[in-house]
């Protein structure tokens, strides 16, 4: 999600913002999606173009990711193994 834009910052669990530039904003129709660099690959961040246009953002302006902590699971290394 984009904070600022999709959830209110003060929705969000701090440690799970990271900063990132908005390197290619491709419009889909309905659906915007904003292609970002991670740690050095490729990311594409998808939102719907209602949400963008309330506070639509330029390629190389920053923007700030948020990743829910339920969005996510740990697996263990024997979990790995069988999958």
């Amino acid at each position: 999600e984009i904070v600022g834009t999709t959830i209110k910052a003060e929705d969000c669990e701090p440690s799970n913002i990271i900063e990132v530039k908005a390197e290619l904003i491709t419009f889909l129709g309905a659906v915007v999606d904003i292609t970002v660099n991670l740690e050095g690959r490729e990311m594409i961040v998808d939102i719907a173009q209602k949400e963008f246009a309330k506070k639509p953002l330029k390629e190389q302006e920053t923007l700030h990711l948020y990743f829910p902590p339920d969005a996510f699971h740990i697996y263990s290394e024997f979990f790995k193994k069988l999958i």
